[in-house]
């Protein structure tokens, strides 16, 4: 790694000290005779404080000076109510807990209660967003082009909180207890723990207990942000009001689909079927009068009026990403015919947004009859991926589509005097319904916001502000929470003895439509993906349908035992890196639309041979896939532009030295290196060059900057490169010339080079990748720099490799041109062998603990930048800390 190095400034002087760099005024020998070293530091921090225009002075003032994060104290007894026995708690060195107690219900008891011990202000965050409640936490603050009540009005209004209910009644009573005790733990630390700093700063005096539905809400949450397409659909049909559906399909083409997939060719259906179309020939027709019709819709839902307060000293840039958190993963397993141990190997690393402190938990839970260890999403009770000895699972995001938008012909009625406003439906008219929801507003009075309701779905015009005029009126359709039964599922994972049983269990999810792969000691491997997906017969999901035709909507669900499945494959190694499950023409209804290109997957699978083929895979070899740092697509691409653009002599004297480095460039984004950051402004150049004269509004429009502020849009970023060179994407339309690939090519890349020398000078090998755009683990209040928070709350920038096509993903949004920022990327990985599953290793990118300054608040971060992997569930040492929680008396 290379430390970023920052410009001269008395702040940055000021954080050196607090942090312990030179002069640090912690040691008494570096002051002066006399000199209260205490009061020189309270002082250093006043002025900090002071200067970040509106924070709360005196709460972190306090917690800096003394901060009183929670900590153990070895052999203590702390009495926590609802417990039948006591348990036994020991904080291993890394800061992750083991968990030993005589009964499931005092285990998750204790799990929840330890759980908000570490990660109480990030349980709190989280149950806000997901419940559409962000703004009663943080006030209604900007992000972007939107507000947290424009959040809170989407979430609210898509159902998660409404939803989480049912999950809880649809669960086993076995299930709902076991959940009720986790919500027992959790609150039994409200009651009794320090306020979080967080609060402290927001000026709130005391969190709302913890409810069961506050832990289903987050799944479904989560899970909405991981099974679907309506944020593409919803961007391509701002292009075509706004363009043409020419231009939109220039811009992110319709049927978007790589040819690699994840299935073993053996598990694909023999039969082929028709490709529907995407765009559907009723809508085509009528599209541009829907689209007019949506520009003069002058329905307000009222919470477009509420003020926004300026941030106060927080920066909340990091809100945005953990509100789309539909991002990207791997996951891999070898069978033990391709292993040194000759069991299989298993290897997880979930991308997704990174936050200080990380989105995952982890910890080692046994009781009678079960020892589970592995990660978690912080609120939730039941592992994500992990092992139980026997078993191991892994999951990704696979973008499989639960999620249709759909296109409504207004209409209205006069009827009895009054006039109804509504849409029409094969002739007939329907009223629209309407739903009122007051939204609370920390430190502000709270705002009723009315939605219009279809028979599809609420209206998206009345959900989100900056789509409002630009589409027609558009409703979101999505499929049913379904039985309820994914908490049982969950439970039964951990509980699974083999491969087979852990398959049988994931038949339980409804919503969980997830790439699961899954090993055993026996040796079996396999892939399951369950989920409720519809049937779209007749079109594809990647545009929106008519709403006023009855064929377009969804007739039933796709039976479980038909989804895509694995066993035990043919190859010995199964891989999964968001792309493309099984080509869309062997599959009788759209399955995983937008998926992502297959870079990662093939380089991957690449590696797995190479380890096969060299006396077989060990896990140490499986976990250093992980941190592989080659672009993948780089070796097709150099192939492709060797004989003209590498050619190429033409150019300034910068350019022609620039070409000849990329075109040398083995692929690698290594920190040091100043090609990638070449490479980096060539691909974001080449998308302005080829695309954004297609948007409303061009390159420097708005419209441009959000359609590419998606984790998802980086797919069409990779599709780009691969089109031909008579694809007329290549014509810059706002020119009399016809452009060709070359062109636009060459052109792009003297855009690349002036950026490059006005951001990074002329001297090329000051370009370094890892302090073009160094790595900062945020946290969510102190996003995009953060001032003085962020010297607190966030890491230390520091160069970090891998880009957003390396396995090791440190993917930036492309609409962030300046900071290209890693915001998403492996936030936790995982590998065991099932021949020693209590040997698996991690990394985290981050730390067990929430609370800042707090010994274990990302201090995993430097470890995992460097690819050192640490024992999951470590032997006994000296330096554990034990202690016992038992009842309180009652």
């Amino acid at each position: 790694m290379i430390e970023n190095r920052q410009p001269d400034s008395r702040f940055g002087e000021y954080v050196q000290l607090l942090r312990g760099g030179k002069g640090n005024m912690r040691r008494q020998e570096s002051c002066m005779p006399l000199v209260d070293c205490r009061r020189v530091r309270i002082a250093v921090i006043l002025a900090l404080v002071t200067a970040s225009a509106g924070c709360q002075v005196w709460p972190l003032a306090r917690y800096l000076i003394a901060p009183d994060y929670p900590t153990l104290r070895r052999g203590e007894r702390l009495a926590v109510p609802g417990l039948l026995a006591p348990v036994e708690v020991t904080q291993k060195s890394d800061g992750f807990s083991r968990i030993v107690a005589a009964n499931e219900h005092d285990a998750l008891l204790a799990e929840g209660y330890v759980m908000a011990r570490d990660r109480m202000a990030q349980l709190d965050l989280t149950r806000h967003m997901a419940r559409g409640e962000l703004a009663e936490l943080l006030g209604n603050r900007r992000l972007g082009e939107r507000t947290t009540l424009d959040l809170d009005r989407l979430h609210r209004f898509l159902g998660f909180r409404d939803h989480a209910t049912i999950l809880i009644a649809g669960a086993t009573p076995q299930e709902q207890a076991a959940l009720a005790a986790f919500t027992q733990g959790v609150n039994a630390w409200i009651e009794s723990g320090p306020l979080p700093l967080e609060h402290r700063l927001l000026g709130i005096e005391r969190i709302r207990p913890w409810a069961p539905e506050d832990s289903t809400a987050i799944y479904l949450f989560l899970m909405h942000g991981l099974s679907g397409n309506a944020d593409r659909e919803i961007r391509r049909l701002v292009i075509a009001c706004g363009n043409g559906l020419d231009a939109m399909e220039r811009v992110w083409p319709t049927d978007l689909e790589f040819s690699t997939y994840a299935l073993p060719p053996e598990d694909l259906r023999p039969e082929t079927y028709p490709a529907p179309p995407a765009v559907v020939p009723e809508l085509a027709a009528e599209l541009a009068e829907r689209c007019a019709e949506g520009r003069h819709d002058t329905f307000d839902p009222a919470a477009r009026r509420a003020a926004v307060e300026p941030a106060a000293g927080f920066a909340f840039a990091a809100l945005p990403l953990l509100a789309q958190p539909g991002s990207a993963s791997n996951n891999w397993v070898t069978a033990g015919s391709g292993t040194r141990s000759g069991r299989p190997v298993l290897s997880n690393d979930p991308h997704l947004p990174f936050t200080n402190p990380p989105i995952f938990w982890g910890v080692d839970l046994e009781y009678p009859g079960t020892r589970v260890a592995g990660f978690t999403i912080a609120g939730l009770h039941r592992l994500a991926i992990g092992h139980n000895g026997s078993v191991a699972w892994a999951t990704t995001t696979n973008h499989v589509d639960r999620q249709d938008l759909v296109v409504h012909r207004a209409r209205s009625e006069t009827r009895q005097g009054a006039t109804q406003a509504g849409y029409d439906v094969e002739g007939t008219f329907v009223p629209f319904g309407y739903r009122t929801e007051r939204f609370g507003i920390h430190g502000a009075e709270p705002v009723d916001v009315t939605v219009r309701l279809t028979r599809d779905g609420p209206l998206m015009n009345d959900l989100d502000p900056f789509v409002a005029g630009r589409i027609p009126l558009t409703a979101i359709r999505l499929a049913p929470v379904g039985r309820g039964t994914d908490l049982d599922a969950a439970a039964a994972m951990s509980r699974a003895r083999n491969a087979g049983e852990v398959a049988a269990a994931l038949a339980g999810m409804d919503q969980g439509c997830q790439n699961w792969v899954i090993a055993d000691s026996g040796g079996s491997i396999g892939y399951r993906s369950p989920c409720v997906l519809p049937l779209r017969p007749g079109w594809r999901g990647t545009f929106p349908v008519p709403g006023w035709l009855e064929r377009y909507r969804w007739p039933g669900f796709v039976p479980k035992s038909d989804l895509p499945a694995a066993t035990d494959p043919a190859r010995g190694w199964l891989v999964t890196a968001n792309g493309q499950v099984i080509p869309s023409n062997r599959f009788p209804t759209s399955y995983n639309n937008d998926a992502t290109a297959p870079n990662r997957f093939m380089r991957i699978a690449g590696l797995i041979e190479t380890g096969r083929r060299n006396g077989g895979l060990t896990a140490a070899d499986s976990a250093a896939i992980a941190h592989d740092r080659a672009e993948a697509n780089w070796p097709a691409l150099r192939a492709r532009i060797e004989a003209d653009f590498c050619a190429d002599r033409a150019g300034s004297e910068a350019v022609v030295a620039a070409r000849r480095r990329l075109c040398a460039w083995d692929g690698s984004m290594d920190p040091q290196s100043p090609v990638p950051t070449l490479f980096i402004l060539w691909s974001n150049a080449l998308l302005d060059r080829a695309l954004a004269d297609d948007v409303p509004g061009g390159a420097a429009g708005q419209v441009w900057r959000w359609v590419q502020a998606l984790v998802q849009f980086e797919a069409d970023a990779q599709w780009l490169w691969t089109r031909p060179d008579s694809d007329p994407v290549w014509d810059d339309v706002g020119t009399p010339a016809a452009e060709s690939r070359a062109d636009i090519f060459r052109l792009a890349f003297e855009d690349a080079v002036a950026e490059g020398e006005r951001k990074y000078g002329t001297d090329f090998d000051e370009w370094q990748w890892g302090r073009a755009r160094p790595f900062v683990l945020e946290h969510a209040f102190a996003g995009g720099g953060g001032g003085v928070l962020g010297a607190v709350l966030n890491s230390s920038p520091f160069g970090i490799g891998g880009g957003n096509e390396t396995v090791f993903k440190q993917q930036f949004l492309r609409s962030d041109r300046e900071r290209l920022h890693p915001g998403v990327g492996p936030v936790v990985r995982f590998t065991v062998d099932l021949a020693e599953p209590w040997s698996a290793t991690y990394s985290i990118a981050g730390g067990a603990s929430g609370w800042p300054r707090s010994p274990h608040y990302g201090d995993r971060v430097a470890d995992w930048a460097a690819g050192r992997e640490h024992p999951l569930t470590p032997p006994a040492a000296p330096t554990d800390t034990r202690v016992t929680l038992v009842p309180a008396p009652a």
